[in-house]
């Protein structure tokens, strides 16, 4: 179970729940910036934030 994002070109990407916990806090006016590599979590792939 994820989120779908929409990213500032207009692209949509996966987002997993467990990331989005980590992400709440940092969430400006719906938005949140830095540098994104996607994962793959058994059979799933999903976008998640390089620390």
């Amino acid at each position: 179970m994820g989120f779908t994002f929409a990213r500032s070109d207009g692209k949509t990407v996966n987002v997993f729940l467990t990331d989005m916990d980590k992400w709440i806090p940092k969430l400006a006016d719906g938005k949140i910036s830095g540098k994104f590599t996607f994962v793959k979590r058994g059979q799933n792939y999903g976008c998640t934030r390089k620390d």
